[in-house]
Order: C-alpha cells, then structure tokens, then sequence
C-alpha cells in the first residue's frame, strides 16, 4: 500500500500545495484563511533542501521555523532518532492552539533524507483530545512510505 493509497481509501482529500509541499485532510478539517490552507486534522508532506550538515540539525531547524510561524507553539518533544521508511529519521512534537479554533493542537514531524539530499518531512496535525483516534491513520501511512536509495 502507498501513502496515496492510504488517502484514498478513506475520505481524505488532497488539497495541494506547492513544488515542496503537500496537505491532505480529511473532509471538513480544512479550509482558507488569510489566503493560506488552514487545516484542524491533516498530513503536510515535503521535501527541501536544507543548510545543515545532518539530519538532526537540520530537523532542529525545521522545528524551529514551525515555532516561529506559530508563536503560540511550543516544542512538546525533542527530536529522537527513529527508523523512518527503513532509514534513519528523527521525530518531533509541537503543540499548541489552533488558529482555527484554538483547540490545543499536537503536530508530530518526521524527517528524513531523500536520495538527492533534501529532508524529506511529513507533519501530522490532530487536536489533542483527538491525536489517539487518528494515530492508527497516520501510522499506517509512515509504515508505508519506502524510499529510494
């Protein structure tokens, strides 16, 4: 199974996005506000090139800029070397409001490293009170991601 796969066989919706960036939600998680595709449950997912020598560092980086995008975020987990699509990869939490409602929001980032160098992310995004309902969605999705050497 694909992680395009996985999208599919719920009522997810891929929503777009630019050349590093994709979002994909579930009906009725999504929106636009202020011009920007706002989403309460979802999955952003990228790729881009990135300054930092290695991967920790440049995910540290990575979650800083989430922090900083969001003010009202905190780091809620530090990154922690896992195994991500069978490479290494690192995972980290931020937390805090929603701007669309300001549930407390939980946004797991896992990283990785691309055959061609860019860090390879997907953020998962649910409010607090739902995280464990979507978990097994969103982990059915990472353990199907394979990448190319």
């Amino acid at each position: 199974m694909t992680a395009h796969s996985a999208f599919r066989s719920s009522n997810w919706e891929a929503l777009g996005g630019n050349d590093s960036n994709y979002i994909f939600a579930p009906k009725g998680a999504y929106g636009k506000m202020n011009d920007s595709m706002m989403v309460t449950h979802g999955i952003f997912v990228g790729a881009i090139k990135v300054n930092q020598g290695d991967l920790r560092s440049a995910t540290a980086a990575f979650i800083q800029r989430q922090i900083e995008t969001n003010a009202d975020f905190q780091v809620a987990k530090q990154p922690q070397q896992i195994d991500f699509g069978g490479q290494e990869g690192y995972v980290s939490a931020v937390a805090g409001p929603s701007a669309i409602n300001s549930v407390m929001e939980i946004d797991m980032t896992y990283t990785t490293v691309t055959a061609d160098g860019r860090m390879f992310y997907i953020i998962t995004i649910a409010p607090e009170d739902e995280a464990e309902a979507y978990q097994a969605a969103f982990q059915q999705i990472l353990r199907s991601l394979r990448f190319a050497r």
